[in-house]
C-alpha cells in the first residue's frame, strides 16, 4: 500500500511538467572495503550504512588510492589531481593535510596502517582488499525534476502546452457548426483507457524508483525449513540424485555418523543411519584433482593438467552444471579460513572472481551455472550467502544475524546450507596450576603463544570482536587481566615478554612489533616476501619466518629484526614450527602431521616418532625434548618426546567439551619449565536446512 501510494505521488509529481522520455542513467562504480563503501558518483562514503563526511581533496585522494588498489600513486600524480595547472599554493603541506583527514575519516593509523600506507617522499598506496562493482547512478533526490512519458489520453484534464512560436490549428472552421454525434459507449472506452494509462503509468513509475533510484523492491523473504533438531556439528551435506533425499554427516556422542533424510520427513528423528564412511557425500572425482604437497596446493582440471597452484590450502571445487568451468575457494594462508573465489576453465585460464574475504566456507554454482553462490564474511565469522557472476559481479542473496554454510544447491534451486552457531575459546592453566580458566574474550579466541615462565599469553580475536584484520591480545595471569596490542593477528612473544610480533592478514607483506610498555609500533618489510608465520629466535634479534616471493615456494628464512631481507635457510618447509631454547634446533610438521627437527647449524634433517599424528608445541629447557599434541582424538595428549631415544611419555591430557559440538583443536601453547599450557577449541552447533525462494 505504502508503495502505491509513493507511485501515485511520484505520477501526480511528473505529470506537473512537459512531457519527455527518460533515458538511462549511466553507471556508477562502488568501491567497497574493509567496513566501508564509497559511491564514485555521488561522493558519498558509507560506513555500516552511516554516512561519513568526507571533504574534496581527501575524498579525491580516496577515489585515486581505489583506482589502483596495491599500487603506489606518487605524490606528483595526486598533486595534479587535486590543484588544476597554473594553482600556486604549498603542495606539500596541503597534500599532507589532505591526506590526514582522510586517514581521520578512514579510523586510520599512519604507524600501523590499515587501508592508506604512507611511502616517504614517494607517495601513497592503499593496503587493503577493494572489491569494485558497477550499479546504476544515483536519481536526483528531486523527485519533481523527474519527467515520465505517458499517452495524451491519460490525462484529458490537462490543457496541452504551448509549445513557442508554433500555431495552434483549430479542429472546426470558423463560422462553421458541428452537428454533435451521441456514442453511449464511448464515456466507458475513454474512462476505461484513462484507467489503464494510469496503472501503466504506475508500473512505469514503479519501475523508474526501482531502476532509477536504487532504491530495490524487497522480494519475497527466503523460506528456512529446518531438518535437523538434535545437537550436533554437520560436517558435510548434499542432495541425492534425485533431490528427494539429503545425505549428511553430523557428530554424536561416539563420533563422526552418516545419514540418509528424506525431505517429506523432516526430522533428524527420522533420519536413517548409513554404514559408509563418514564424509562420502564429498566424493572424489576423476574430473579434477585437488594435490596438497609440503610447499603448495595444487589444482588439476582435467585430472593430469595443472591450471592453479596456492601456497596456503584449497576446498570445496565444484564442476560447473556443463562441465566447462571449476569454481573453489582459495586460501592464500595455511591455516586461516580467509580467501577468495577462483573460477578455472578447462582451457587453464583462472579467475579470482572476489576480493578475499574474512571467512569463508562453503560453494556451489547456481542451477543455470551463470553464477557461483557462497557464504562468506568481511569481518567476523558470521558468513552471507552471496552470488557472484563469472564476470565478477557479486550480489548479496541473504543475511541473518548468524553463521551461514553453503552445503549443495538442487536442480530445482533448493539450496542446503548449515547454520553454525560457532565459536573458539581459550582455555588455560598457568604458572602450574592445575585448574584451567576461561581466558576466552570474545568469539573466536585463537592462542598464539605463551611466555617461558608460563605468566602471559599472546591471543587473536578472529570473530565479530577482532574487526576485519583481527586483533591481538595479551592475557596477563598475575593480574588477570586482557590487554588490545592491537589489529592483526599474533605471531610471537619476545623473549622479553614485552614486546609482540603481529602481522596483518589483508596484507601479509610486514610484520609489526609493538611494545606493551609504551605502546611503540615498528614496521618489519618482507621486501617483497608473503609471511605465513613468524618466531622470533631465542636472542631475540633475529626472526624465523615461513612464506614466500612472488612466484616461488614456500621456504623457511632468517631474517633480523632491525633491517635486512628474510634470507633461506635449508630447512625444508614446515608449518607449526617452535624453535629450541638454544636456538640451534627448529620442529614442525608436515602435511600429514610427522614431526620433523631441523638441525640448523649443520643443516640436517631427522624424523621423530610420535605416538599418533602430532604438531610441536614448545621445547624442553635444555633443548633436549620436544612436546607434540596429538591430532584428530578427543582425549588429546601432549607427549614429551625425547629427541634422540625417541622415548614418549603423556605430559599433559586434555579433554576439551561437549564431544557432540567439539570441532577440533584450534591450537595448543606450553611453557615446560613451569607445567603451563593453554589451548583454543573449536565449538560448533549447527543445524541443516533447506532454502527456497532464493533467486
Amino acid at each position: 500500500m505504502g508503495a502505491a501510494r509513493d507511485a501515485e505521488r511520484l505520477i501526480s509529481k511528473n505529470l506537473a511538467g512537459p512531457t519527455q522520455w527518460r533515458v538511462s542513467e549511466p553507471a556508477c562504480e562502488i568501491y567497497r572495503f574493509g567496513v566501508f563503501e564509497l559511491r564514485q558518483d555521488t561522493g558519498e562514503l558509507w560506513k555500516h550504512g552511516v554516512r561519513i563526511k568526507l571533504q574534496g581533496k581527501p575524498l579525491k585522494i580516496l577515489l585515486a588510492l581505489l583506482e589502483n588498489p596495491g599500487t603506489v600513486v606518487t605524490r606528483e600524480e595526486l598533486c595534479a589531481r587535486l590543484w588544476p595547472p597554473g594553482t600556486f599554493v604549498d603542495f606539500e603541506s596541503g597534500l599532507n593535510t589532505a591526506a590526514n583527514r582522510l586517514r581521520v575519516a578512514l579510523g586510520d593509523s599512519a604507524e600501523s596502517p590499515r587501508y592508506v600506507e604512507t611511502l616517504p617522499r614517494l607517495g601513497y598506496r592503499f593496503v587493503c582488499p577493494v572489491a569494485r562493482s558497477t550499479e546504476p547512478a544515483a536519481v536526483n533526490a528531486r523527485i519533481s525534476q523527474r519527467r515520465l512519458a505517458l499517452p495524451s489520453e491519460a490525462i484529458p484534464y490537462l490543457q496541452p502546452a504551448v509549445v513557442p512560436n508554433e500555431t495552434v490549428r483549430p479542429e472546426v472552421a470558423p463560422n462553421e457548426t458541428r452537428t454533435p454525434v451521441i456514442n453511449r459507449r464511448a464515456p466507458w472506452t475513454r474512462i476505461a483507457k484513462v484507467v489503464a494509462s494510469i496503472l501503466a503509468a504506475s508500473v512505469a513509475a514503479w519501475g523508474l524508483v526501482y531502476f532509477g533510484s536504487g532504491v530495490r523492491v524487497r522480494s519475497p523473504e527466503p523460506v528456512f525449513h529446518q531438518l535437523t533438531f538434535k545437537p550436533g556439528n554437520i560436517r558435510s551435506a548434499r542432495f541425492a540424485p534425485d533431490s528427494h533425499h539429503v545425505i549428511y554427516t553430523a557428530s554424536t556422542d561416539t563420533g563422526w555418523r552418516t545419514y540418509e533424510l528424506a525431505l517429506n520427513r523432516p526430522n533428524s528423528a527420522s533420519a536413517t543411519p548409513l554404514e559408509i564412511a563418514a564424509g562420502h557425500t564429498e566424493a572424489s572425482s576423476s574430473v579434477f584433482a585437488i594435490r596438497r604437497m609440503e610447499t603448495a596446493t595444487v589444482v588439476e582440471f582435467p585430472t593430469g593438467k595443472a591450471v592453479f597452484r596456492s601456497e596456503g590450502w584449497i576446498d570445496c571445487a565444484r564442476v560447473s552444471p556443463d562441465g566447462g568451468s571449476l569454481a573453489f575457494l582459495n586460501h592464500p594462508v595455511r591455516d586461516d579460513d580467509a580467501g577468495q573465489i577462483v573460477v578455472v576453465k578447462r582451457n587453464g585460464t583462472a579467475r579470482v572472481l572476489t576480493s578475499q574475504w574474512n571467512s569463508v566456507e562453503g560453494l556451489a554454482w547456481s542451477p543455470a551455472g551463470r553464477e557461483v553462490w557462497f557464504t562468506a564474511s568481511k569481518a567476523g565469522a558470521a558468513r552471507a550467502l552471496y552470488a557472484v557472476s563469472q564476470s565478477g559481479k557479486l550480489r548479496p542473496l541473504t543475511k541473518l544475524p548468524a553463521s551461514l554454510r553453503l552445503l549443495d544447491i538442487s536442480k530445482a534451486g533448493q539450496a542446503l546450507l548449515a547454520l553454525d552457531d560457532m565459536r573458539i575459546t581459550l582455555t588455560a592453566a598457568l604458572q602450574d596450576k592445575s585448574t584451567e580458566v576461561d581466558a576466552s574474550s570474545f568469539d573466536s579466541s585463537h592462542v598464539d603463544d605463551i611466555s617461558s615462565d608460563g605468566k602471559r599469553i599472546l591471543f587473536t580475536e578472529a570473530g565479530d570482536g577482532g574487526g576485519p584484520h583481527y586483533s591481538a591480545y595479551i592475557y596477563d595471569q598475575p593480574s588477570r587481566r586482557t590487554m588490545r596490542v592491537g589489529n592483526g593477528r599474533g605471531l610471537a612473544l619476545f623473549p622479553d615478554g614485552q614486546s609482540v610480533l603481529t602481522v596483518d592478514p589483508a596484507d601479509r607483506g610486514f610484520l609489526v612489533v609493538t611494545s606493551t610498555l609504551n605502546r611503540s609500533v615498528r614496521r618489519i618489510s618482507g621486501f617483497g616476501f608473503k609471511y605465513q608465520w613468524a618466531k622470533s629466535m631465542p636472542n631475540g634479534n633475529d626472526l624465523l619466518v615461513g612464506g614466500s616471493y612472488p612466484g616461488g615456494t614456500l621456504v623457511i628464512a632468517r631474517q633480523s629484526v632491525y633491517d635486512g631481507r628474510p634470507m633461506p635457510i635449508s630447512a625444508p618447509y614446515l608449518d607449526y614450527v617452535s624453535v629450541s631454547p638454544d636456538g640451534n634446533r627448529l620442529a614442525g610438521s608436515t602435511t600429514s602431521y610427522q614431526l620433523v627437527v631441523f638441525n640448523i647449524a649443520a643443516g640436517k634433517a631427522e624424523q621423530v616418532i610420535a605416538p599418533h599424528r602430532a604438531i610441536p608445541v614448545a621445547w624442553s629447557p635444555d633443548s633436549e625434548a620436544l612436546y607434540a599434541v596429538s591430532i584428530g582424538c578427543m582425549n588429546t595428549l601432549i607427549w614429551r618426546i625425547g629427541v634422540k631415544d625417541q622415548n614418549s611419555t603423556v605430559w599433559k591430557t586434555i579433554a576439551p567439551g561437549d564431544p557432540s559440538t567439539f570441532d577440533g583443536l584450534a591450537s595448543v601453547v606450553a611453557a615446560p619449565r613451569t607445567g603451563a599450557y593453554a589451548y583454543s577449541t573449536r565449538m560448533s552447533f549447527s543445524r541443516l536446512y533447506v532454502v527456497e525462494g532464493l533467486s
